[in-house]
């Protein structure tokens, strides 16, 4: 299995991803002061829309980093090689030897050039990238100071779930090294598609809540959401690198899928009804449910 140098895969990051927008030194901390202050309010507007009181107020002590785009890639690869560096090494299948190849690399680069924030459950840290958020703002014309609240809160939502719910670590880590560790790798499997269904799960109750957000505290939301549209539907530079890594559909419709299947979930039953779903796992959707909100409600007799 091919071998990554890490100064090496910095300097590819830094080379590929860019250092982002060119601002002056007061304003770059500026930005890095907004982003630090919305993310304090965060949790209380995850508490208010969610109900998840407790584990919303647990994300308060969560560490907040304003990084650079190879500040994140660094932090990526540090946390991914801490979950899965073991199995990685003893793996013998196709997608164990792309974990280990130079095309890792490429792709980490790609996303640190887009990626907004990131919450790392195994780290339990916040990671919010400033460039990637001063382009995205400056590109669509946005309120600052509304962006960096719509990602915190986003971001904050994936950290109250996993407070509410510890669970969803193990049941994610189990299914990733089953399909690691398998010689025959099946990325249409059973443990794939229950992973792609927790991901959609996890994504679109992250996006309900951020699409939730008070117009009163986030007067532009709604050219937040539109301009967030857009964004995702944009071609994404070295997409088949992401693709062939990883079997996913980067495209808008895991978040799509997932945010209507919390939608009609809340619509029909409240979010007192829809937080069951983080009681234990026999509660998590199953890949045909999250395309049938009904069949998940019956199961669970709600």
């Amino acid at each position: 299995m091919a071998t990554i140098n890490p100064e090496m895969s910095r300097s590819v990051a830094r080379w590929l991803s860019g250092a982002g927008p060119s601002m002056s030194l007061a304003r770059a901390r500026a930005s890095v002061d907004q982003l630090h202050a919305q993310a304090r309010r965060a949790p209380a507007i995850v508490a208010d829309v969610t109900g998840l009181s407790e584990a919303a107020k647990a994300s308060e002590q969560i560490p907040v980093l304003v990084v650079d785009r190879p500040g994140w890639a660094k932090a990526a690869a540090d946390s991914s090689g801490d979950l899965l560096g073991p199995t990685l090494a003893a793996g013998t299948g196709k997608l164990a030897d792309f974990f280990g190849s130079a095309e890792l690399a490429v792709g980490a680069s790609v996303l640190a050039a887009r990626v907004l924030g990131q919450y790392d459950p195994f780290a339990k840290r916040l990671l919010l990238v400033a460039p990637n958020a001063a382009a995205f703002a400056a590109k669509y014309s946005l309120d600052q100071r509304d962006l960096a609240l719509w990602i915190s809160v986003h971001e904050l939502t994936h950290a109250t779930q996993f407070a509410e719910a510890p669970w969803i670590v193990d049941y994610l880590v189990s299914r990733l090294r089953s399909i690691l560790e398998s010689d025959d790798v099946d990325l249409e499997g059973d443990s794939a598609n229950e992973i792609m269904a927790m991901m959609s799960l996890l994504e679109g109750h992250a996006e309900f809540v951020m699409n939730a957000v008070p117009l009163s505290a986030m007067p532009s939301k709604r050219r937040l959401i539109d301009s967030m549209e857009r964004r995702r539907s944009a071609k994404i530079p070295l997409k088949s690198v992401l693709s062939k890594a990883f079997g996913l559909d980067l495209k808008a419709a895991q978040y799509r899928k997932g945010h209507s299947f919390v939608s009609a979930v809340i619509e029909t039953v409240g979010h007192e009804g829809f937080n069951r779903i983080w009681d234990n796992p026999l509660h998590t959707p199953t890949p045909a449910e999250i395309d049938s909100p009904s069949a998940w409600i019956q199961r669970l007799g709600i």
